[in-house]
């Protein structure tokens, strides 16, 4: 009796320091919880800020017209791009505090698993003891009978007690369990946007580049603007008639039946929130820029956006190729793009991108962010430029011999070739 006396003093004492731990980590929690919601409000009035400059984006005019109108445009861009830093970088800071605040939910379910464990364990032991003994053996223990029935009851009120501790154990592993899947969740996340404030960073430099670029190039006047965008469209002009030239030779006839059906769902959107600017064929774009086009029409569909919008794989697939024609013919073609071929004997092109997220040869998953919508190339306005084709009516050239070009003398071309007769529309297959 002396023992278990020694026992029980022992365990209310345990209880009592873990009461009061358990009333610290609340406090911690507590805090945590303060500090996450003011978090989030600091989160939703970035959001806000970031809602505004697209607007105000969006709202300019698709072309700058002017070296006024493009500086403005760079500029906004260049504030959306600080607000987008600023709320990754809140939602790393807020991801943390989660991490945090997990950890001591998770370390306090393992103090109340430790807890009823041993509570439990103690009291099996009582309840065995009465069990293997004969109720002579037992009697002999008490003075008296009335002392043995109070036993008896106390007995009875442990068996009480093992089944309240034991829900409160399982209670206590569901949460730890459910609060370690959130934690790695979270941690998923947290990481998730450490590569996304990365490539934001990319972009705001990339973005900053550009100012510099077209101040130097210009002087800051809006003559030598006018020259710029003059020698760009030529080069554009020429560009484009050699590119049809070789479409033209490259043209093959298609067996439909190797193709998927034009049916809905069978790719899917290449941006969130898809804003087109121009869709497929002979829109009105086409028709007011025939030196660009000639009879043919426009092969893809352009979805408008800020710089730096993510860009995702429409289809799992594999990517083909990619590169920069900026770097052989600045504002001539198709800037930074990118060719996947998808299981489906389906190939995609999305160009005109900032920032290039894969590399050839590389597997990819129906949407996994694969670069950002740039301005790269020639390019009226930020935007992201994306094809539909059968794989086997595309061609990536390598080399001038295969694309002699007048609009960039010298230039080692490296350019997707898609005849625009075998193109399809991509919004039969969104």
């Amino acid at each position: 009796m002396i023992n278990q006396t020694k026992k029980l003093i022992i365990f209310f004492v345990l209880a009592g320091f873990l009461l009061i731990s358990g009333i610290s980590k609340a406090d911690q929690v507590s805090e945590l919880r303060s500090e996450i919601t003011a978090s989030n409000q600091q989160i939703q009035a970035l959001e806000a800020e970031i809602r505004l400059y697209q607007s105000e984006l969006n709202n300019l005019k698709q072309e700058s017209s002017s070296l006024e109108a493009e500086i403005k445009r760079i500029d906004l861009t260049k504030k959306k791009l600080e607000a987008d830093i600023n709320l990754t970088e809140k939602k790393i800071a807020q991801a943390e505090l989660n991490i945090e605040r997990l950890a001591i939910n998770i370390g306090q379910s393992g103090l109340m698993i430790k807890d009823n464990k041993g509570y439990i364990i103690e009291t099996l032991k009582q309840i065995k003891y009465a069990e293997q003994n004969n109720l002579i053996d037992i009697l002999a223990g008490y003075n008296t009978l009335a002392d043995w029935l109070q036993k008896t009851a106390s007995l009875e009120k442990l068996h009480q007690d093992i089944v309240s501790h034991l829900n409160q154990l399982q209670e206590a592993k569901t949460s730890q369990e459910n609060q370690k899947i959130q934690e790695e969740r979270t941690k998923t996340e947290m990481a998730s946007l450490i590569v996304k404030l990365a490539d934001q960073k990319k972009i705001a430099e990339i973005n900053k580049q550009e100012k510099a670029n077209i101040l130097a190039q210009t002087k800051n006047q809006e003559s030598s603007y006018q020259q710029l965008l003059t020698v760009r469209e030529n080069r554009k002009r020429l560009l484009e008639a050699e590119i049809r030239q070789a479409e033209e030779a490259l043209r093959v006839i298609i067996d439909p039946n190797s193709i998927p059906q034009p049916k809905k769902g069978v790719i899917g959107w290449p941006v969130d929130e898809p804003r087109i600017t121009q869709g497929f064929g002979i829109t009105d774009f086409v028709r007011r820029n025939p030196q660009f086009y000639g009879t043919s029409g426009h092969n893809g569909v352009d979805f408008g956006g800020p710089i730096g919008t993510p860009v995702k794989a429409s289809l799992d697939g594999q990517v083909w190729a990619v590169d920069d024609t900026d770097l052989v013919c600045p504002g001539a073609s198709y800037g930074r793009w990118i060719v996947i071929k998808h299981p489906n004997n389906l190939a995609t092109l999305y160009a005109h991108l900032s920032l290039i997220k894969v590399e050839a040869g590389q597997n990819i998953e129906r949407g996994e962010i694969i670069g950002y919508i740039g301005n790269t190339g020639f390019s009226t306005g930020p935007h992201l430029h994306f094809t539909l084709i059968p794989t086997e009516a595309v061609k990536i050239t390598d080399g001038i011999n295969e694309l002699k070009s007048r609009a960039c003398p010298g230039a080692v071309f490296r350019i997707p070739i898609m005849p625009y007769a075998n193109c399809l529309n991509p919004m039969d297959y969104f």
